[in-house]
């Protein structure tokens, strides 16, 4: 059975290698893998910044809106409001993400915060007070901003997917959409940490992906609801896998002493959620957060994790893809979705090895206390 799964898992790598479209997870087959497609930039080159237009202002990795953010409360209404008092109070501690992959999309529908601007672009500028104020009909004293200006940054996508959100102050936004205006609090590490401890303690239960069900993670590991078999948590790494800031907890996994699952713990929404992936596609975790996956020997590529609550994609940056001939075996080499030559991947896939792998922990109550620090 679990021979069985584990080909599953590889065949469909090899078949996603045909294409760089996105492939939905299929949580009947495990853990197949949805792909993220790479139209721009490889990860890790510098943000994708519109033309400067004049009263604009340039953005860095280091803003201080980058990361993760829980709506608390709702502050003002516009004159007109296509929210309803149910509606805001659904929305109460969500949880936003603002990253250099992805951002939390706002506007005139509720249903819009469900949605994922993929490489958004954003715009920051400075809006005076007479001006908001005229637009928006709102004033600067109901939203609790002091001062006579305040920074806007407007987040777009290629398909215009988005958000507005103004800077209060380095751990408080003001999300705007739809004429309501809500309040956005910093999802702060120290609160992330206490959760992954707990659960890893098993005081506090996570929502495995693959069973679609909270579970304690002693239960997760003995009640072969996944693969038919018992695991077995030997060690653990804590590592900011997406690149927003919030870490996640890795956790290795054997069955009858062999290495090979991982747990992927993730915080979102006030939840931990997990993700088993096979060793196979996440090998050779880097301190990065990239890692190589593989579906054969000829078949094999890096990439990141992307989150989005209950499932996850992975951001490809470069692989390999073989076909069969009638006669002979085909290799093809991309990377950043662009077709290049055998050496030039063999150079890229060499400066993925020389990058420094994570530190593993063994998994103990000792171990998880010492590196889970709040």
């Amino acid at each position: 059975m679990e021979k069985m799964r584990l080909f599953a898992v590889l065949l469909a790598l090899v078949f996603v290698f045909a294409g760089c479209s996105q492939v939905k997870a299929d949580k009947d087959t495990d853990t197949a893998i949805k792909i993220a497609t790479l139209e721009s930039n490889e990860s890790g080159q510098a943000l994708q910044l519109p033309q400067e237009a004049p009263g604009t202002l340039a953005i860095t990795a280091e803003d201080t809106f980058f990361g993760e953010w829980q709506i608390a409360k709702e502050i003002a209404f516009a004159p007109a409001s296509a929210y309803s008092i149910d509606d805001i109070n659904s929305l109460i501690g969500k949880t936003l993400t603002f990253s250099e992959e992805k951002a939390t999309c706002f506007g005139d529908m509720i249903d819009y915060i469900n949605l994922t601007a993929v490489s958004p672009v954003y715009t920051k500028s400075v809006i005076t007070k007479e001006d908001f104020e005229e637009a928006n009909r709102v004033t600067f004293d109901k939203l609790g901003i002091d001062g006579d200006s305040v920074t806007q940054i407007e987040v777009s996508d290629v398909k215009g997917n988005g958000a507005t959100i103004y800077i209060k102050d380095g751990d408080t936004l003001i999300l705007s959409g739809g004429g309501v205006y809500l309040e956005l609090c910093r999802v702060k590490p120290q609160s992330v940490i206490k959760a992954y401890k707990e659960v890893l303690l098993n005081n506090a239960e996570f929502f495995s992906t693959d069973s679609q069900k909270k579970v304690l993670f002693y239960d997760f590991l003995t009640d072969r609801k996944i693969y038919d078999t018992d695991f077995k948590a030997v060690n653990f790494t804590v590592l900011d896998m997406d690149g927003d800031n919030i870490p996640e907890v890795i956790i290795g996994l054997t069955v009858n002493d062999e290495p090979q699952f991982y747990e992927v713990l993730h915080y979102s929404n006030n939840t931990v959620y997990g993700y088993l992936l096979t060793n196979r596609v996440l090998g050779d975790l880097k301190n990065d957060g990239t890692f190589i996956f593989s579906g054969g020997a000829a078949d094999t590529g890096v990439g990141k994790l992307k989150f989005d609550s209950d499932d996850f994609s992975i951001d490809i940056l470069g692989y390999s893809k073989s076909s069969q001939g009638e006669t002979d075996l085909t290799v093809s080499y991309f990377i950043a979705n662009k077709t290049v030559e055998k050496e030039y991947f063999d150079v890229f896939l060499n400066k993925q090895t020389e990058k420094t792998s994570v530190t593993w922990h063994e998994f103990s109550q000792s171990n998880i206390e010492a590196e889970l620090t709040e």
